[in-house]
């Protein structure tokens, strides 16, 4: 028998950062809740330079388009992956919305056509954003909804990313002179709970307040930084596809192709960190060859010398760079150039009184 695979899609973590544009600080790995469907389906899992890419059994191998052997039935394939950050220093070089590790997410899906430079980016369609705010992790079967504030009555409505409502939902209404901060969701309760993510929006006496959470049961929130969510279409969740044509994977149940290759060949991006420079050039021998008054360096500005060293701090934020330009002390009536170092992606940050943060490196001169 003639067993025959090829690939569904395939996901790539792009980072301006680094020079060949492709980020190796992620690692993926199949969602809980997708392991059943991709058994069903036939797929399988593979890790790659940067990401991964799914693999289907095909019953039509050399097929233009090839057919799924282990066919659908009309029925959305919903799959889930989870990114694990394994840089520390990501933060150093990377643009990023506040989020707080082991707590909150990013979320990531198909549902958003966002296409640059040839590549066909992941996003958050409800941020509308390659790379929206970060979501609250659910990974257990409870989760608390906050108030900004005591509220003795709220009314909760909670919707998938679709905009279906799920029911039922708890209902607070507490006693003349009592209020709480907080109610308690138990998604056992809520009926067709699956994994995804949903907003719930609370009506209180105070006016209303909103809160996203991803539901992933079972997993761990150790270095979790995102959950990304794919759709060969949606007709099994909502009347309409509200996957993009150019994103979709199948069609019905042929791999959908161009010129024979994969048209969901998928990216994730981010984008490099702009931080100011800081050089402390230090007269470790108070050198009379060399007056610290006569330094200076292209785009960089530094008050008078004190205490035997000079502070030179660029006038603008500068673009982190995984080999960054390199820059000179250029020493006033001289032909000669000093060399300075640049910062590193794991270098430590610091921050001024007015809360910038920015690059250290010292520099002796003798």
């Amino acid at each position: 028998m003639n067993i025959a695979y090829d690939i569904l899609f395939s996901v790539t973590t792009r980072h301006t950062y680094f020079t060949n544009g492709v980020s190796g600080d992620f690692s993926f790995v199949p969602s809980p809740s997708s392991l059943g469907a991709m058994s069903q389906a036939g797929l399988m899992f593979r890790e790659t330079p940067g990401g991964f890419s799914m693999v289907c059994r095909v019953k039509n191998p050399g097929g233009n388009p090839p057919e799924l052997f282990n066919s659908l039935e009309q029925k959305s394939l919903r799959l889930s992956f989870l990114m694990y950050l394994n840089s520390a220093y990501f933060q150093n070089y990377s643009i990023l919305p506040g989020y707080e590790p082991g707590k909150d997410v990013f979320y990531l899906s198909n549902l958003r056509d966002d296409q640059s430079g040839g590549h066909k980016f992941l996003g958050d369609q409800v941020s509308n954003a390659r790379l929206g705010n970060a979501v609250e992790l659910s990974a257990g079967s409870f989760w608390d909804f906050r108030f900004q504030a005591p509220v003795q009555k709220a009314t909760l409505v909670m919707t998938d990313v679709f905009g279906n409502n799920m029911t039922p939902l708890p209902e607070l209404d507490l006693p003349a002179g009592e209020s709480t901060d907080v109610i308690q969701l138990d998604w056992r309760k809520v009926k067709k709970m699956a994994p995804g993510r949903y907003q719930i929006t609370a009506t209180t006496p105070g006016g209303t307040e909103s809160r996203d959470v991803v539901y992933e049961p079972g997993v761990s929130a150790d270095r979790l930084f995102g959950i990304v969510e794919l759709f060969s279409d949606t007709l099994s969740f909502t009347n309409a596809n509200l996957v993009p044509a150019t994103y979709r994977f199948l069609n019905n149940n042929q791999l959908t192709r161009i010129n024979n290759q994969p048209i969901a060949n998928y990216s994730i991006g981010f984008s490099r960190r702009a931080l100011h420079w800081q050089y402390v050039v230090v007269d470790r021998l108070s050198n009379a060859l060399i007056n610290l008054n006569n330094l200076s360096i292209n785009g960089f500005t530094a008050p008078a010398p004190s205490g035997g060293r000079r502070i030179f701090r660029s006038n603008a934020a500068l673009d982190m760079e995984e080999l960054s330009t390199l820059r000179e002390i250029i020493i006033s009536n001289s032909t000669i150039k000093i060399p300075l170092p640049v910062p590193a992606s794991n270098q430590v940050l610091k921050k001024d009184s007015n809360g910038v943060f920015f690059f250290e490196m010292f520099v002796y001169v003798s």
